[in-house]
């Protein structure tokens, strides 16, 4: 009797791991980082848009590196797709600086965003880095 509950419980825990560890493969598959080369000219009164649809899964976060602006301070900002409320943006971002938090993906579900960029000054401004969805 004691033989068969010893392997009825390592059966069950074989069954729940070999489930937990679909489980993590299978929402590891969906929650993959990207990167995108950041190179748009900002030339309007208004934020403008420099990216394409972007799905950030629940966790997911949008980052930026900007290189190079012309020595100009950009602000980023993730809006949804298509346009509305900014979700949020960073300060005001200096060339060369470290990685930035744009919007970190908080909600229930995954959500549809684009990076829109605006500048500090009314002067055209070629932004270049790196976006990244992580």
């Amino acid at each position: 009797m004691r033989t068969t509950l010893t392997t009825r419980r390592r059966g069950v825990v074989a069954a729940l791991t070999a489930l937990t560890l679909a489980g993590t493969i299978a929402s590891a598959g969906t929650a993959h980082a990207e990167s995108h080369r950041l190179d748009c000219l900002v030339d309007t009164l208004a934020y403008k848009v420099c990216s394409g649809k972007l799905t950030l899964q629940v966790g997911q976060r949008l980052e930026v590196d900007l290189v190079s602006s012309g020595g100009h301070q950009l602000q980023f900002c993730a809006e949804p797709h298509g346009g509305g409320i900014d979700l949020d943006c960073t300060g005001w971002v200096n060339p060369g600086a470290s990685t930035q938090l744009v919007w970190h993906n908080g909600t229930a579900g995954p959500k549809d965003v684009q990076l829109i960029v605006g500048r500090k000054y009314p002067t055209t401004v070629l932004a270049r880095g790196s976006y990244h969805v992580r």
